[in-house]
C-alpha cells in the first residue's frame, strides 16, 4: 500500500471532523514555508491560514521565508499580528537586503508588528526546533515558495535539538510536505517557484523522504481573487486589503499559493482529485516531467469543482475578519 494514499485518506478524514472547538483532534499541525512576495498570492494564502485557523482546523506551528528583504518577517509578522496571532515564530533567510517589494515594505511601516530583522530566526533553526518537539507522523509542511529552506534542512546535521540528521527528523515527524509548484500532467518549460533556485528544488524533489502532494500552476490560475469583492469586504486596517491595493489595486490575481493551503489543510476533495500513479522528476537544470512510473509517494492535483465556487469560497476566506466564525457554506 502506498504511504500517500493512507495520508490522504488521513487529511480527507481530518477534513470532515474539522470544527471550531479549539481542542479539535482533527486539527492540523502545519509549517508554513513562503516566498513572501514578489507576487500577492501569498499574502492571500496567508489570510485563508488564518481563517482556516480561525475556525479550529488548523495550529500554525511556525512560518519560514524563503525571499531575502529586511522587511520580510516584519511584514508577516504584522499580517498575523492583525489576525490576533502575533506569538507564530517567524525564520527567514538574508535580512540584511534592502527589500525589493512594495507590499512588504509598506505592511511593516504601517500596520502593527514586534519583529525586527536583527531577531530574526534561520530557517533551519526554525525547522529542527519545531518538529523536534512535535509527535511523530504529525507536521503538515506547506510550501508556496522557493524550496531554498527545505534543501537547507535536509542537509542539516543532528544537534543539541535533536541528534536526528534533517532526513531522518523529517522522516520521523513529517505526515505530509504539500507544495505549490510545476504544471502536471505535461511537462512546461521552467516554473517560477522551482526554478528560482534549481539546486533546491532538485534537491527536494529528488530526496524528500515523505509523501509529496503537489499543486500545479494551472490549478492556481484559473483561480481569481484579490479582485474588488475584497476591498469593498474588508476595511482599510486590513493588511491583506492593503497588499492587494500595492499590487495592482484590487484588478484581480491569480490564486496559486490559496490552492495549495486549502488542499494541505482540507484535503483535496471535493474542489480536487488527485493523481497518484506515478512520479515527478526534477532536473538539476529545471526541466521536469511527471512519470508514470515507477510508482512513488507523489501525487498532483487535478480540477473538480467550478472554477467560479472555488474562487468564491478562497476570496471569501481572504475577506473574512479574524476572529469572526465561518458560516456554514465556507465550512469543510
Amino acid at each position: 500500500m502506498k504511504k500517500l494514499a493512507a495520508v490522504m485518506s488521513a487529511l480527507a478524514l481530518a477534513a470532515t471532523g474539522c470544527g471550531a472547538s479549539s481542542g479539535d483532534t482533527a486539527k492540523k499541525q502545519v509549517i508554513f514555508d513562503t516566498d513572501w512576495g514578489p507576487d500577492v498570492d501569498d499574502v492571500g494564502a496567508l489570510a485563508v491560514l488564518h481563517a482556516l485557523a480561525d475556525n479550529g482546523e488548523v495550529e500554525v506551528l511556525g512560518m519560514a521565508i524563503s525571499y531575502p528583504g529586511n522587511q520580510a518577517a516584519t511584514s508577516l509578522d504584522a499580517v498575523n499580528t492583525f489576525y490576533g496571532r502575533p506569538d507564530i515564530p517567524i525564520a527567514s533567510i538574508d535580512n540584511s537586503r534592502p527589500d525589493p517589494v512594495a507590499y512588504r515594505i509598506a505592511i511593516a511601516d504601517e500596520f502593527p508588528n514586534d519583529v525586527r530583522p536583527g531577531e530574526v530566526e534561520e530557517p533551519v533553526a526554525l525547522y529542527r526546533r519545531l518538529l523536534a518537539t512535535q509527535p511523530d507522523k504529525s507536521v503538515t509542511i506547506i510550501s508556496v515558495g522557493f524550496l531554498t529552506n527545505l534543501a537547507a534542512l535536509l542537509q542539516s546535521e543532528g544537534d543539541a535539538v535533536s541528534p536526528l540528521t534533517g532526513p531522518e527528523l523529517v522522516q520521523r515527524k513529517v505526515a505530509l510536505y504539500v507544495q505549490m509548484g510545476g504544471r502536471y500532467p505535461e511537462q512546461q518549460p521552467g516554473d517560477y517557484n522551482l526554478r528560482l533556485d534549481n539546486a533546491s528544488s532538485y534537491a527536494v524533489i529528488t530526496n524528500w523522504p515523505t509523501p509529496i502532494l503537489f499543486s500545479g500552476g494551472e490549478i492556481g490560475e484559473q483561480i481569481i481573487t484579490g479582485t474588488e469583492r475584497l476591498r469593498d469586504a474588508t476595511t482599510p486596517d486590513n493588511p491583506v486589503r492593503r497588499a492587494y491595493e500595492i499590487f495592482n489595486d484590487f484588478s484581480g490575481r491569480f490564486s496559486w499559493d490559496q490552492t495549495a493551503v486549502l488542499a494541505g489543510v482540507r484535503g483535496p476533495a471535493p474542489l480536487w482529485t488527485v493523481v497518484d500513479q506515478g512520479y515527478f522528476e526534477y532536473d538539476p537544470d529545471g526541466s521536469y516531467r511527471w512519470n508514470a512510473a515507477p510508482d512513488k509517494d507523489h501525487a498532483f492535483l487535478l480540477a473538480d469543482a467550478p472554477v467560479e465556487s472555488v474562487a468564491d469560497l478562497i476570496e471569501s476566506l481572504m475577506a473574512k475578519p479574524p476572529g469572526a466564525p465561518l458560516p456554514p457554506e465556507l465550512r469543510p
